[in-house]
């Protein structure tokens, strides 16, 4: 659903497409208290403290744009 979006923002940003916890290509934890609000946010920060993005605008779709 992204890969439009992703081509079209390319030129001007550094568009970070991602799948959440137990979404697309993610793992599937068993314990569904590893599902919270925080661990998605908490794993957001990882992955941005990664890749050195000092800013970063997020956008999502459904459940992922609550995050």
């Amino acid at each position: 659903m992204w890969r439009e979006r992703v081509e079209a923002f390319k030129d001007h940003y550094r568009p970070i497409p991602w799948d959440m916890r137990g979404h697309g290509a993610t793992q599937y934890p068993d314990e569904l208290n590893r599902y919270r609000q925080a661990h998605t946010e908490e794993d957001m920060k990882v992955l941005l403290d990664h890749l050195e993005a000092e800013t970063a605008v997020i956008t999502g779709h459904s459940l992922c744009g609550f995050m």
